[in-house]
């Protein structure tokens, strides 16, 4: 069954939302959501793999994504970006 992206980008929004991360805007392209630092700053994204299970990507100085260990749903990749320092507000 094929993923619902516009769906995710709402759930991701919504969980956003609740945590008080009304800076960080969710993209999306192919199978992976994009969270942007104020509209333009991408820093994470978090690419499906299958079934409920995101990977959390962050973007390295150099331009390219570099994969993080984290896997897991919507929520906990949230949560390991914010323990990463990675969706803060400058």
């Amino acid at each position: 069954m094929a993923i619902d992206m516009d769906k995710e980008v709402r759930t991701t929004e919504s969980a956003l939302a609740e945590r008080g991360l009304s800076h960080v805007t969710v993209t999306k392209r192919g199978k992976a959501l994009t969270l942007l630092i104020d509209h333009d700053d991408a820093d994470v994204r978090m690419t499906h793999v299958s079934g409920r299970t995101w990977r959390l990507d962050v973007h390295h100085h150099t331009g390219k994504w570099e994969q993080t260990p984290f896997t897991g749903d919507i929520d906990e990749l949230i949560d390991a970006a914010l323990s990463l320092g990675r969706l803060d507000d400058y």
